[in-house]
């Protein structure tokens, strides 16, 4: 069973995060909490997420629009060219010409140059065969993908400055523990110079020890150079300038053991599956092509809808003119034959289908070996701090026997350089473990989701 939820519950998980006002306006060195919640709220990669969730909720609100009536309306004007003259008889005059016939009144009718028409249609869907249904839950698949995407987002940054964090806290010791070893060099080789002078020592020891001075001098330099570096990274997470001086507490804290009552490996396993953001977009492709599927298949059901109407006409005589109208009808339309063209797509979504299915297989199986990797390099690194910190303890024991004898004149200057040497690398080792060691409880808090 894996041991480590007390650290898990300190370093990562469970985080309380406090108010950011609170943080911009707070003194003293940031933990690793603030952090967290300044690079939350400063994060692009989450303001992305948040408007995604805004598109494909706008989305959701759009279907749900479908099985609504819709209204248009419809205006056009026409100006004619040229007025339009209409000639013709209205009877017959009372006076009788020279043949003896009443002639016919003859008119003209200048019927104008302007031409209105409006219209307005109201269209009411009742029966789509599910295709609005279906609509409807693809846009909300969409919104779902979107949600766990955003979850996985906040997990990832918290990751990643828990990483940082714990990095920066680890060079900074050891600059720490190489300013120790450099002085304790500066007073060995001062000390062998003095010997050296008096007969007492040869002039190759004190060679070596000069030597060891510059190697440690220069690998101060180098871990100064990898403490910026880190400190520039956190700084970009957290929303701070690059080359800030960031203030971090000065201790890392020692786990003291690993607790054996949080979930087995197949549990944490399980857990892992649950909190894929990208098994959960594999699940919502896939509900999204049954759906799809879905509407092909009913691409040869009827649709029926409602639809009225009302239309007016307008011209310029001598007189105006209107012309009202209103129509009222219920419309089927059935493609009850479409070369093969539904039938095909549906096959189509089916394959897509499959491709997923056999997709999310091997992410299961990729998820539960990256979980038992990492329990597995959790372990490791708690052990690899018991087994530091005794080295430390060893070293700094053996190196003073060793001086003890040196100034007794019973051992040589290289072998009280290698002791010295041995608590060096000892207590580097040491905060490498600390920050390895946080780092995988980082890295399975991002499985497992541990702080929900």
């Amino acid at each position: 069973m894996l041991r480590y939820f007390k650290a898990a519950a300190a370093a990562v998980g469970f985080f309380a995060i406090p108010a950011v006002s609170s943080i911009l306006t707070q003194s003293g060195p940031l933990t690793l909490e603030q952090c967290i919640a300044m690079a939350l709220e400063s994060n692009v990669s989450i303001e992305v997420a948040n408007e995604r969730i805004a598109e494909k909720t706008l989305a959701v609100k759009e279907a749900s629009t479908a099985n609504k009536p819709k209204l248009s309306a419809q205006a056009v004007y026409t100006r004619l060219g040229e007025a339009t003259t209409v000639s013709g008889v209205v009877g017959a005059s009372p006076i009788m010409n020279d043949n003896g016939f009443y002639s016919a009144i003859p008119f003209e009718l200048d019927l104008g140059k302007n031409v209105y028409n409006v219209g307005v249609t109201l269209t009411q869907p009742i029966y789509t065969g599910g295709k609005i249904t279906a609509a409807k839950q693809i846009a909300g698949y969409g919104l779902s993908a979107s949600e766990w995407q955003r979850k996985a987002t906040v997990r990832e940054v918290k990751r990643d400055v828990t990483k940082a964090y714990y990095n920066i806290l680890a060079a900074r010791k050891s600059l720490v523990a190489l300013d120790s070893a450099i002085s304790m060099m500066e007073v060995l080789t001062k000390d062998l110079s003095n010997a050296v002078e008096v007969g007492m020592r040869g002039e190759h020891e004190l060679l070596q020890a000069q030597v060891q001075l510059l190697n440690q001098r220069l690998s101060r330099q180098q871990a100064s150079s990898g403490a910026t570096a880190a400190a520039d990274y956190l700084s970009t997470l957290i929303g701070h300038p690059v080359n800030s001086d960031l203030d971090l507490v000065k201790e890392i804290e020692h786990p003291e053991t690993l607790d054996r009552s949080v979930p087995d490996l197949t549990a944490l396993q399980a857990r892992a599956r649950d909190a894929s953001a990208d098994l959960k977009a594999l699940e919502e492709q896939v509900s999204i092509i049954e759906t799809s599927a879905k509407i092909a298949g009913a691409t040869r059901i009827p649709t029926v809808a409602l639809q009225a109407g009302y239309s007016g006409q307008g011209t310029s005589f001598e007189k105006d003119y209107w012309n009202n109208g209103f129509n009222a009808s219920l419309i089927a339309q059935w493609d009850f034959y479409d070369w093969g063209a539904a039938s095909q797509k549906k096959s189509q979504a089916l394959s897509q289908k499959r491709q997923l299915e056999l997709s999310m297989e091997n992410l299961r199986t990729m998820i539960d070996m990256q979980v038992k990797n990492t329990m597995i390099s959790l372990e490791d690194a708690f052990a690899s701090i018991e087994t530091s910190q005794k080295n430390i303890e060893q070293s700094k024991r053996s190196y003073e026997i060793s001086y003890d004898r040196f100034q007794e004149g019973a051992l040589l200057s290289s072998e009280l350089l290698t002791a010295q040497n041995s608590i060096l690398q000892a207590e580097i080792s040491y905060y490498a473990a600390l920050s390895n060691f946080y780092a995988k409880l980082a890295d399975m808090d991002y499985l497992v989701k541990l702080d929900d």
